[in-house]
C-alpha cells in the first residue's frame, strides 16, 4: 500500500474531525437559552425570582439605620433599635442596585448636585436612583471567619464630581453625618467620615407590623453633633464671631507646655468663661434629651 495515500486520508479525517467539531459547537451556542435582556429595568416588588431581592436594613458603625419617610425625607435612627421606616428592600437594576424603603414605597435618589432625597415608586428615576455596592469584609481574619460582618459601601452609579479639566469622576457616595444622610465625594472627606459611609447589611424578613414606629432614645454618636451645635452657639454670641473652644481646651490640656504667645491669647479670649459657657451647653443639651 502507498504511504502518501494512507497520510493523505489521515489528514483528510483529521480536518473533517475538526469541522465538525467547530460545528457541533456552533448549533450549541445557538440552541443555548437566549441572554435575559429584559433584566434591564428590574426593580422591587416586580417578583422576579431570578433577580436579587433583599429585605435589609442599613447600619453605620456609629449605630445610626438610615430611614426613608412617607414626606421623602432620608434620615438615620437616633436609637438603637429598627424602626419601619428603616426596613428597606434591595433590588438589582441595570448590573447595580436599587434601595426601596418598603413603609415609604419611595426609592433612595442622589440628584446630579449630591442632594439625597427619595422618590415614589411610580416616579422611579434610572438615572438618579441606581447605585453600586461594593462589599468589605472586617473581621480579624478573612470573609470565612464566622465573626466576619459584611459591609457595604453605596457609590452612585453615575453622578460625582469631575475634578481638574479632564478630570478623573469622583462618584457620591452615602453617608449618614449627624442623622442626616448626604453624599461625600472627596477622599479627604471619605477618611473623615468612614464610619459614616460603612453600612452593616442586616438581612431580614421582619414585616412592618413587628417594627416600632419612632426611637425611643439617641445614640451616643449624636452627642457628636451636639458638641458642635453647641460650639455654633458660642460662635453667635462672640463678637469675634469665633468660638475658641478647640483652641482653649487644646492650651488647656498643653498648659505647661504652652509657649508664652499661647498663654497670652488664653487669658485675652478668656478661655476659662468660654470653657464653662461650652460645658453649661452640654449639660443643657443632655438635660433635655428624650428619657
Amino acid at each position: 500500500m502507498n504511504s502518501n495515500l494512507y497520510t493523505a486520508s489521515k489528514k483528510f479525517c483529521l480536518h473533517v474531525l475538526t469541522y465538525f467539531l467547530v460545528l457541533n459547537l456552533l448549533i450549541s451556542l445557538g440552541t443555548a437559552a437566549p441572554a435575559h435582556s429584559d433584566l434591564s429595568g428590574i426593580t422591587p416588588g416586580q417578583g422576579r425570582t431570578e433577580v436579587i431581592q433583599k429585605k435589609m436594613f442599613l447600619r453605620t458603625k456609629s449605630q445610626r439605620a438610615l430611614e426613608i419617610l412617607k414626606d421623602g425625607t432620608v434620615q438615620g435612627t437616633a436609637c438603637g433599635h429598627n424602626t419601619q421606616y428603616s426596613l428597606l428592600q434591595s433590588g438589582s437594576h441595570n448590573l447595580a442596585n436599587t434601595v426601596y424603603g418598603v413603609a415609604a414605597g419611595r426609592y433612595l435618589c442622589v440628584a446630579p448636585d449630591g442632594v439625597v432625597y427619595s422618590l415614589p415608586k411610580d416616579e422611579f428615576n434610572e438615572v438618579d436612583c441606581v447605585f453600586n455596592e461594593t462589599v468589605e469584609y472586617e473581621t480579624a481574619g478573612n470573609k470565612t471567619h464566622p465573626k466576619a460582618l459584611e459591609y457595604s459601601r453605596y457609590r452612585h452609579k453615575t453622578h460625582g464630581i469631575r475634578l481638574g479639566k479632564p478630570g478623573k469622576l469622583r462618584k457620591y457616595q452615602l453617608a449618614l453625618v449627624c442623622n442626616n444622610a448626604v453624599t461625600i465625594s472627596m477622599k479627604r472627606h471619605r477618611r473623615k467620615y468612614m464610619n459614616e459611609t460603612l453600612f452593616l447589611v442586616e438581612k431580614t424578613d421582619k414585616e412592618l407590623d413587628s417594627l416600632k414606629e419612632s426611637c425611643d432614645e439617641p445614640s451616643k454618636s449624636d452627642l457628636i453633633c451636639a458638641k458642635k451645635k453647641c460650639s455654633e452657639k458660642l460662635k453667635k454670641k462672640n463678637q469675634s464671631g469665633r468660638s475658641y473652644v478647640k483652641f482653649c481646651r487644646k492650651v488647656l490640656k498643653n498648659f505647661f507646655s504652652a509657649t508664652l504667645r499661647q498663654l497670652r491669647l488664653f487669658r485675652k479670649r478668656d478661655c476659662y468663661s468660654v470653657l464653662k459657657a461650652y460645658k453649661d451647653c452640654q449639660n443643657d443639651r443632655q438635660r433635655n434629651r428624650p428619657s
